[in-house]
């Protein structure tokens, strides 16, 4: 039997629950459950899977797989159960080391554990590490993202984004992939469909001009402007507009994952009142003879 089991569907809330521990610190995994369990009720066929230690939730370690449109492995582990994340990274055979796959927002109390394990077990694994980048977490409570006031200029109108859209969004997404272009299509159409994404179109013909997206793990992501639109603040309208329906429709806390040294977004998102909480890693592993 493998050490990981998984997690049935009405215990992912109590998984969930129990990260609220030193609040806001791992509210991203919180709200990456919060978000899994959403997307559930949902598409009950959504390839998205919560495994624990012997199927513990209490065991203060998981791994949360998605294969749907992309092979995206999210890790957790408390401080005092990094030796358990190490043990279950090597001896679980539910993890397909042949695929690429994205380990998002690894949280500095136990990156240690992930980059202990790439070092120790790459050969054995046949893996390496084809992509590392480090962004800031973002974070605004609701009771604050209730105060925004959101003003839209005259040429302008708020919407939300549909299918309609997700070309057009995917054609200048900087990260999709130029691979494989329909996986990334897809894991865009999810998002739209599953979450949300609001827009910011010209009144005159209707074009979108700047959008952000209620990304996959639960927070705000693929935030972007139309060069010839830029420097006039529409972003922040269209950020100040998701976080404000949030907070109200869902009754949730906002927070966005920005790159480091992306410094036009992290004053954005400093202008709107977030505050960074810590650095988080993202890392992309490949299969050795599929690096390039």
């Amino acid at each position: 039997m493998d050490i990981l089991q998984p997690v049935p569907l009405n215990e992912w809330n109590l998984l969930r629950d129990s990260l609220t521990r030193d609040w806001p610190t791992y509210s991203y995994y919180y709200y990456l459950i919060h978000n899994a369990i959403e997307w559930k009720k949902k598409d009950a066929e959504f390839k998205l899977q919560i495994f624990c230690p012997n199927g513990d939730v209490n065991a203060g370690t998981f791994l949360c797989i998605s294969a749907q449109t992309c092979y995206i492995v999210s890790v957790f582990t408390f401080k005092e159960s990094k030796d358990m994340l190490l043990k279950v990274l090597k001896e679980t055979k539910l993890v397909n080391w042949n695929e690429l796959i994205l380990f998002p927002a690894v949280h500095p109390h136990f990156s240690d554990v992930l980059e202990n394990f790439i070092n120790t077990e790459a050969n054995n694994k046949n893996i390496t590490v084809k992509d590392k980048h480090m962004s800031g977490n973002y974070f605004k409570p609701k009771k604050e993202c209730l105060k925004i006031e959101v003003s839209v200029p005259e040429e302008c109108e708020l919407g939300h984004l549909d299918e309609s859209h997700i070309p057009f969004i995917h054609s200048v997404w900087p990260h999709r992939s130029e691979n494989e272009p329909e996986k990334s299509c897809e894991f865009i159409a999810s998002i739209v469909k599953l979450n949300r994404g609001i827009g910011l179109f010209l009144k005159e013909d209707g074009n979108l001009v700047s959008w952000i997206l209620h990304f996959a793990w639960g927070g705000l992501g693929a935030l972007q402007t139309i060069e010839e639109y830029k420097r006039r603040g529409y972003g922040k309208i269209a950020v100040k507009a998701i976080t404000k329906e949030i907070a109200e429709e869902e009754n949730l806390d906002s927070f966005a994952f920005v790159v480091n040294e992306n410094v036009p977004s992290e004053r954005l998102f400093e202008s709107l009142g977030y505050k960074r909480l810590q650095n988080v890693t993202f890392y992309t592993i490949a299969p050795k003879n599929n690096s390039g």
